[in-house]
This record gives C-alpha cells, sequence and structure tokens, in this order.
C-alpha cells in the first residue's frame, strides 16, 4: 500500500460528499480530485520527474495539500515551508533538500518560484491514472531546528501509508463531524493531521492562515467541528477571552471530541485551562521527528500532572541520561527513546520522570545555561515573560564567556520602551540567579520551516551590534 493509493482511493469514495471546506465553499472530493490532476499536469509541463523534490510554500492550506497530492502523482516528493519564512532560509532549504522545484501562488522576487493558480482549471480524473511508486520519497517532515538548522526527515510512500492506517486504527473516527485546521501545514503535525483526515474521508474546515482571533472562536463553535489542533499561543488567547454570563456550559467548547496542541509544548497553565474552560478532551502529544509519538497527556491526567507530557507510549523505552549514566526519579538529563525498531535516539530534549512514572519536559538540550558555576533553564526564563499577556513571543538565547560561564540574552517582541517592563515581570518571577544579563526587544523573532522559534539565526542576529539591550 502506498499514501497516494491510500488518499486517493478515499477521495474517490467520497466523490459525491463534501470533503474541504474552504472560505465558506465545501469541495467534494471529486473536485478535489480534479483540482489535483490540473496541477499534476501543470507539474509534469514544466518537465518534473520521479524522485525529483518540490518545496512547496504555504500561503493556503488546501491548494498546500493539493500541491503535494500533484507531486504524489508524478512519483516527486513533497517539503512544506510556510510562506512567512525568510526568503534565505527557503532558498537554503532548497539547497539542503536538492529541490527541483519551488511551487507557490504568490510571486516573491528574491527567490524563483513556479506559480500555480489558487483556484486551477479542473481536468477529469480516474483512478485508471495513477502511478504507484511506493519506494519514493512522499513527504520530507521537518524538525523544530531549535538545536541547529532545521532536520527533515524523509518518509517514503509505503512507510507514510503504514503510519496513515496505525493512526486510523488507534483513533475513533466513529465520531461525526469536522476538523477544524487553523495552523499552517508547513507544521509536520498539521500536515500528517491532513493526510491522516483525507486518508479516512473525513471533513476538513481549513481556516485562512492568517485570521482574527474572532473567526477562530467561531469556527471552533460550530456544531459540525468536532476537532482542532492549534498552537499554544492560540490556547492562550483563547482563554483570555471573557466568557458570556449567561453561557450554557462551563466548558467554551462542549462538543468537541479531540483537542489537541501542536507546534510544541503548551505550558501547564495552558494545558490546565484548556481542560478545564475549553474542552475536557483537550490532549497533548509530545513527538519528535524520526521518532514518532513520544508521551501524551490528557483528561483528569492534566489536572493532576499539569507540568508533565504524560507517561510514555506502549512499546517505546524511554530513560534519562547524564552523559552515559542513566539518571533516577526526579534527576534532570537527557531524553533517550528505543524501540524495537531503533536504538538511543535522542529528541534533543531535556527532562526528568516522577516517581509515577510521568515525563516532564525542562528545555533543550543547548537551553542548559551555566553562569557562574549555576545551572538554569532557558524556557523557564521564556516561560516567565511569556506568563504576561502584553508579551506574544519571546525566547533565550547565549553566547559563551571565559570568566563567566553564558551570556544570555532574553529576547522578545516589542519596542525598546518595553523593555523596563519585562525586566520587572523577570525580577517578580524569578530569583537572581536567572537573570539574563540582557534582555533585547526586536520587530520579530525569525521561524523555522515548522514555524518554531529559529534559535541559530536569532542568536547571530543578537549577537550583532546595534540591538536594543538593557
Amino acid at each position: 500500500m502506498t499514501a497516494v493509493r491510500l488518499i486517493f482511493d478515499a477521495l474517490c469514495d467520497a466523490k459525491d460528499r463534501p470533503i474541504i471546506e474552504r472560505r465558506g465553499r465545501w469541495f467534494s472530493g471529486q473536485e478535489i480530485l480534479d483540482r489535483v490532476y490540473s496541477r499534476a499536469m501543470d507539474l509534469k509541463s514544466v518537465g518534473i520527474e520521479p524522485t525529483d523534490t518540490a518545496l512547496i510554500v504555504v500561503s493556503d492550506n488546501m491548494c498546500a495539500i493539493e500541491q503535494l497530492l500533484a507531486c504524489w502523482i508524478n512519483g516527486v516528493a513533497g517539503a512544506f515551508v510556510d510562506f512567512r519564512t525568510p526568503s534565505a532560509r527557503i532558498s537554503e532549504t532548497k539547497k539542503q533538500l536538492n529541490a527541483r522545484i519551488i511551487i507557490g501562488l504568490k510571486p516573491n522576487n528574491e527567490i524563483s518560484q513556479h506559480i500555480q493558480e489558487v483556484d486551477p482549471k479542473p481536468i477529469a480524473f480516474s483512478s485508471d491514472q495513477l502511478n504507484f511508486y511506493p519506494d519514493n520519497i512522499a513527504i520530507f517532515m521537518s524538525s523544530s531546528g531549535t538545536t541547529g538548522a532545521p532536520r527533515f526527515t524523509p518518509i517514503t510512500q509505503s512507510k507514510l501509508a503504514k503510519n496513515l492506517i496505525a493512526t486510523s486504527q488507534a483513533r475513533d473516527w466513529e465520531t461525526p463531524g469536522a476538523a477544524l485546521s487553523p495552523l499552517s501545514v508547513a507544521y509536520s503535525a498539521s500536515s500528517f493531521l491532513w493526510l491522516s483526515i483525507l486518508s479516512v474521508g473525513r471533513s476538513i474546515v481549513a481556516l485562512d492562515l492568517v485570521h482574527r482571533l474572532t473567526e477562530l472562536d467561531n469556527s471552533l463553535k460550530r456544531a459540525d467541528v468536532s476537532e482542532a489542533g492549534l498552537a499554544p499561543s492560540q490556547i492562550r488567547q483563547l482563554l483570555e477571552i471573557e466568557a458570556p454570563s449567561a453561557q450554557s456550559s462551563s466548558l467554551r467548547y462542549p462538543q468537541l471530541t479531540n483537542l489537541c496542541s501542536v507546534g510544541g509544548p503548551a505550558s501547564p497553565q495552558e494545558k490546565c485551562g484548556a481542560v478545564t474552560q475549553l474542552s475536557n478532551s483537550y490532549r497533548m502529544t509530545y513527538s519528535a521527528v524520526g521518532i514518532g509519538k513520544i508521551a501524551r497527556i490528557l483528561g483528569d491526567e492534566v489536572t493532576r500532572k499539569p507540568a508533565s507530557v504524560g507517561k510514555p507510549q506502549d512499546g517505546l523505552s524511554v530513560r534519562i541520561f547524564d552523559g552515559m549514566r542513566e539518571c533516577t526519579v526526579g534527576e534532570v538529563g537527557e531524553i533517550s527513546v528505543s524501540n524495537v525498531k531503533f536504538n538511543d535516539r535522542r529528541p534533543g530534549d531535556v527532562g526528568y520522570f516522577d516517581e509515577d512514572g510521568y515525563l516532564y519536559i525542562t528545555g533543550r538540550v543547548q537551553g542548559l545555561f551555566c553562569r557562574n558555576g549555576i545551572n538554569f533553564n532557558a524556557q523557564r526564563l521564556a516561560q516567565a515573560v511569556l506568563a504576561d499577556s502584553s508579551i506574544s513571543n519571546a525566547d533565550v538565547v547565549s553566547k559563551p564567556n571565559v570568566d563567566q560561564g553564558d551570556v544570555v540574552y532574553l529576547v522578545f517582541e516589542g519596542r525598546s520602551k518595553q523593555v523596563n517592563k519585562v525586566w520587572q515581570i523577570i525580577r517578580k518571577n524569578l530569583p537572581t540567579a536567572e537573570y539574563p544579563d540582557h534582555v533585547v526587544a526586536i520587530d520579530t523573532i525569525p521561524v523555522t520551516a515548522s514555524l518554531k522559534n529559529d534559535l541559530v539565526s536569532l542568536r547571530a542576529m543578537i549577537l550583532e551590534d546595534g540591538d536594543d539591550r538593557e
């Protein structure tokens, strides 16, 4: 079985049913197939060949998924990058993947793209027109890139099909309703959600990638929406919306049967708020590219162990190491994952187990700093600042100092006049030993291909002269 066969069979079975809603219009399975085939013929006309790779710039989720499926018809691998990614990084990713072509919907004067129409002229599709390349790469899934350049893991057609089938078997697909997609498929978790939903013929409601909070809130309240994946920042924003006094339920979205975090770990406050105020179906999965699901926490576990990511998945051996020494309960070290197929894979995270076997993430490997002989964690510093609703994004970078250890920079999106306020937040919430050396205001923190903060680029930016530092 191949992923292309699995998804196209599901779309053929749903040819007369609405499958994707985009900007208020529903598209049937047959309409999606005809649009995909039109895109496939367009790609074939520019000479793309089996085993080539196409880099897809995501500015519209439905179109991006169609472009990926069009690549598969031609035996071509696809990789996603968000349209907000800097042009230089898109060019670097193209070179890294040895991509033959960049496909987009909007011209960009800084990079060469093959432009496809948002609404291509449909060409009638038949399953007889499918080619099968089980050993060809279907998609490159990207890591966050927080400890270096983003790492792209190739997934073959046959392996992706197995993953999609396993996900289908593990999920309760009997619950009616559509999945809401408010996040770019440049997130590996978001793109896999799309593919898994389509592989079983379920429906998706696609929000524009740039949307207002009220649009997201109203979409989550729809009676026909039963699940959604949200970024932690979106959960935080939704929790700040004042609930109507006459609201019949204490939960804002009681009809949801699956609400999850996508694109990074949610804070304990966000997780508790999600399960007690948004939907009691909330869950958070800890996963890594090249490993898959590592742990999951849901339901009342969230309120009992809000800082945990849950217990390891069945079939996995998760251990904590300090160098070569395995840590005991409560000791912080680097997380190692093994199963029957691989041994000692390191997702790059630091954490510990409690006495009940629950796993906790305390930061990234490079996020553990040492200054004047005292260790402290970058994520703890960033979260202390992000707890203030006026700060939308913040992160921490450092540079080594021979005499004192790491010189630490807390960087936030904002103006220089806010620096004093950020210092007040830090002093209120953290001990003196964990204060940064500098607080820096910049307009925008750069992001990786999967839309997580790009600490490599951020460090290079901050260590240049001319920043707003205090």
